[in-house]
């Protein structure tokens, strides 16, 4: 139905529910996350000017720097508006996301300091670390198309602009949709599982075991020595760039 102002709402982009719903419960616990509402998005995107996007910047760029954008939106709205704002600990953010929106969790980081730490899973990079370095809490854990030397270079570029603690993980037998629930759901959906790939619970026993023990390390100071060494528990777990190469 027509909108309040008379004209057809706009399709969005939508995602399946296995990219919504594979997250490691963590993430919102320790981040203190919550959700603001869609339109208020939309409102900050269509009420701000931006200025002239050039044509010869990708899609993915965009969608990155507008995703940056939104969790900016979020901090500034939440401690200021939100009746629940006491709940909020400032000093102990994180962003965690897939695919773009993993590459969005480095760009809202390079932007904007309140957000302590961050994971990206699987997605290639688009921001710029600045040359003289980028010194917080990061870590890269995903399929073996970001080994090192391997057909995406951009984890190969950023990690060695990472100055502070960071760690490079590489998932064997994973495929860029095992940090998600869609192979958690495929067997509901009768597709077959593929061979020598990654089952859905095993990648989500091994997603949530390194995020959560991440998240507990930076933000709630508990050292996690799962994160320093290969484990016998977790074999598929290749640490990088040392203990992984290109296959």
């Amino acid at each position: 139905m027509p909108g309040r102002s008379g004209r057809q709402p706009r399709p969005r982009r939508s995602r399946p529910a296995g990219h919504l719903l594979g997250r490691p419960e963590p993430d919102l616990a320790h981040a203190n996350a919550h959700s603001v509402k869609p339109s208020r998005l939309e409102k900050r995107r269509t009420t701000s000017n931006p200025g002239p996007v050039s044509s010869r910047v990708p899609p993915t760029h965009r969608r990155q720097r507008r995703r940056a954008a939104d969790v900016s939106f979020v901090l500034d709205q939440l401690p200021s508006k939100w009746d629940g704002s006491g709940l909020i600990d400032r000093s102990r953010i994180a962003m965690v996301g897939q695919s773009i929106g993993g590459a969005a969790a480095l760009a809202t980081m390079v932007k904007n300091s309140r957000v302590r730490a961050g994971i990206d899973m699987d997605g290639s990079t688009y921001a710029r670390i600045p040359k003289s370095g980028f010194s917080r809490p990061f870590m890269f854990i995903g399929s073996e198309q970001h080994v090192p030397g391997g057909p995406t270079p951009t984890w190969d570029r950023d990690w060695k602009l990472l100055t502070g603690w960071k760690r490079w993980i590489v998932l064997a037998g994973a495929e860029h949709e095992s940090c998600t629930d869609t192979p958690l759901l495929s067997g509901a959906l009768g597709i077959k599982p593929v061979y020598g790939v990654l089952s859905g619970k095993r990648s989500a026993e091994i997603i949530r075991t390194y995020v959560a023990a991440f998240l507990d390390q930076h933000l709630q100071a508990r050292r996690q020595t799962l994160l320093d060494k290969p484990s016998t528990q977790y074999p598929e777990v290749k640490l990088c760039p040392e203990n992984c190469g290109r296959s």
